[in-house]
């Protein structure tokens, strides 16, 4: 987690509270197309940029129990989703992209999430990731974990629907 990013965040927020209990903040964030890492960020009280840190140093020192991690808990869905949703922003700018193309991208991730590549859809994941990470804490084992399942999930979809059964799954089902 990014903890200056967070401040700055808080600092242009204003927080809802919701029906369960938990808060909203109404903000925008845009990616600068031509420089990594860097994001603008507006919100109710005013507006900043800030350069999101690498990768590697967002990554939370603490231990996940990987035996006992359940997809359906909120913690995690945001972490599915935030890879999820980047692969479909990227699909839909990108219509001839098949799901081959994710299961190399993921496949690379899920082996160091880290890496640098040229790779369109692994740059745009890394990107959407060290958002994530900068507004909470998963370690790096959660971070593999998490993209070695949506690897099976467009795996499991190719073989029952072709060359864009998981594409199109995700452009059905992923808001």
């Amino acid at each position: 987690m990014d903890r200056e990013f967070i401040e700055k965040l808080n600092s242009v927020s204003e927080w809802v509270g919701q029906e369960d209990r938990s808060e909203l903040a109404d903000n925008a964030i845009f990616f600068h197309e031509e420089e990594d890492g860097l994001v603008r960020v507006s919100g109710p009280k005013g507006a900043f940029e800030h350069r999101l840190k690498p990768l590697a140093e967002l990554f939370s020192s603490g231990a996940a129990d990987l035996a006992v991690m359940k997809w359906d808990d909120p913690r995690y869905l945001s972490l599915l989703y935030a890879i999820e949703g980047e692969i479909k922003r990227v699909y839909e700018a990108n219509p001839e992209m098949t799901d081959s193309a994710v299961m190399l991208a993921l496949d690379q991730l899920a082996m160091k999430p880290e890496t640098t590549s040229n790779d369109l859809l692994v740059k745009a994941v890394t990107r959407r990731l060290r958002l994530t990470l900068s507004m909470d804490d998963y370690s790096r084992d959660e971070v593999r974990k998490g993209l070695r399942k949506i690897l099976a999930s467009v795996k499991r979809h190719k073989a029952a629907a072709g060359v864009r059964g998981y594409l199109d799954f995700i452009m059905a089902h992923v808001p």
